[in-house]
């Protein structure tokens, strides 16, 4: 199964780091979650502007990844 629909979108990704990082933790760990758990909201916020509910774009992968895997 690809990791795609787990994975945060590589624009979110750049316009966290570009955020002002003043919150964010300074041990490298901590921030790597912050990066993630930060591209993650930025992810489900343009889902949800672009009027897809979340819920069924996680739904699409996992069925999507089930009928790959069969």
């Amino acid at each position: 199964m690809p990791y795609s629909g787990l994975m945060p979108s590589m624009e979110a990704i750049q316009q966290a780091v570009r955020e002002p990082l003043s919150q964010a933790p300074r041990d490298h760990r901590e921030f790597a979650i912050y990066i993630f758990e930060r591209t993650r909201a930025i992810d489900q916020a343009r889902t949800l502007a672009e009027g897809q509910p979340a819920q069924e774009t996680a739904e699409a992968v996992v069925a999507s990844a089930g009928a790959r895997s069969k």
